[in-house]
């Protein structure tokens, strides 16, 4: 580059100068000491090239302010971006965890109901049983202690199910023919024989046990069926005549 003194100075790398370097001296054309900020050099190709700060700022090109690099470009303002994108997908996210919290206690209360509904085919399985007095007692449906839906319910109840509006209507003793179809008579577990077979039903309102009141699944009830056979005893009978006997 051409000096104010005619001498030549070539440039060998991409060195960046500023004509304003705060409080350090420096010498430009010749000149020692502070200066003002008018522009930047560039090398290129060998060949120095001076940049004012008007066509800078114009070309968006990099200049100093305040002794630092930094670009005129105006960033993208990103503040508040996190709320917007957070918003938008915080519906989605709390259907989500909804219905997986509704799935999750379907899952829950069908496990209790198969448990309760198979603790009353236990008893009425037995038929007949000997109470805490040593007398005989028939197990029934829903009438007389112990039965099949008092079984039932307390076993619901002891898992903190809500059982206010589970009454005897839901619960249904049928028993079955060989090909498995419900037959009509009998109608009550201690009328059945050994090895008959039997089904129980026990119906549970969604209301009973939903924690949210969306009902994102469209459930309306819980229902569970078991198959279980008679172990009743055999009937037999007594005879209480006692042989005759002679005397000799």
């Amino acid at each position: 580059m051409p000096s104010r003194k005619g001498v030549e100075q070539p440039a060998h790398s991409l060195n960046l100068l500023s004509a304003a370097a705060g409080k350090r001296g420096i010498r430009e054309f010749g000149r020692s000491g502070p200066v003002q900020p008018s522009g930047l050099f560039f090398t290129c190709t060998g060949f120095v090239t001076y940049v004012s700060v008007d066509e800078m700022r114009r070309s968006r090109a990099p200049m100093f302010r305040g002794g630092t690099m930094r670009s005129n470009a105006k960033r993208r303002d990103r503040r508040g971006a996190a709320a917007v994108e957070f918003a938008v997908f915080m519906p989605l996210l709390f259907t989500l965890l909804l219905g997986t919290w509704e799935v999750g206690r379907l899952v829950q209360v069908y496990q209790i109901l198969c448990s309760s509904v198979r603790e009353g085919a236990r008893l009425a399985a037995q038929g007949q049983i000997i109470n805490l007095t040593g007398s005989y007692t028939q197990i029934n449906v829903n009438s007389g202690t112990p039965n099949v839906y008092a079984a039932i319910h307390n076993t619901l109840n002891a898992a903190g199910i809500n059982t206010s509006s589970f009454d005897s209507s839901k619960v249904t003793f049928t028993f079955l023919d060989s090909s498995g179809n419900p037959v009509s008579s009998p109608t009550q577990p201690w009328q059945g024989v050994k090895g008959e077979r039997f089904s129980i039903t026990a119906t549970l309102p969604y209301s009973a046990f939903r924690w949210t009141t969306l009902n994102l699944l469209n459930v309306t009830q819980l229902q569970v069926t078991f198959y279980w056979a008679s172990l009743i005893d055999d009937p037999f009978t007594v005879n209480t005549t006692l042989p005759s006997w002679t005397a000799y």
